[in-house]
Parts: C-alpha cells; structure tokens; sequence
C-alpha cells in the first residue's frame, strides 16, 4: 500500500531536478580548458616540451608460481 504522500514526494523530486536543471542552464560559463593561444601552439609543434623519466633498463622479473606457492605452504604440508 502506497502512502498518500508518495506523489507528493515524487512531484517534490521531480521540481528540484528541473530547477537544477534551470540554474545550472543559467550559471555564467566557467574559464575553458584551453586558452586559444595554448592550443594554437600545441597543435604546431611549438609547445613546450615536458620531460619524462626514462624507463627501467632492467627486464621484469619472472614470477614462479610453482616455487611461491610451496613457500606459502605450511611447513607440516610439505
């Protein structure tokens, strides 16, 4: 049995999301991303380059999962 108040509820619900709606429609636009003149740059090459870190010389290690899981074994079990 549905309370009398339900559709109250439901039509409360329903004015604010439209007013959210309404406000977030009518808020002044934030600052872009982008300034034009960044991008302008970016896309011909004459931006400022970012260094990045070198990668590791070294090879990746190789996981024995054969050998790990005797390790992880109780001592009674093996």
């Amino acid at each position: 049995m549905t309370s009398r108040w339900a559709p109250l509820s439901r039509t409360w619900w329903r004015v604010r999301f439209a007013v959210a709606g309404i406000r977030l429609a009518l808020r002044p636009v934030r600052t872009p991303l982008f300034v034009e003149d960044e991008t302008f740059e970016a896309l011909e090459g004459r931006a400022e380059l970012i260094e990045r870190r070198p990668r590791p010389t070294v090879p990746a290690r190789v996981i024995d999962f054969g050998s790990a899981r005797t390790r992880l074994r109780p001592a009674a079990a093996q």
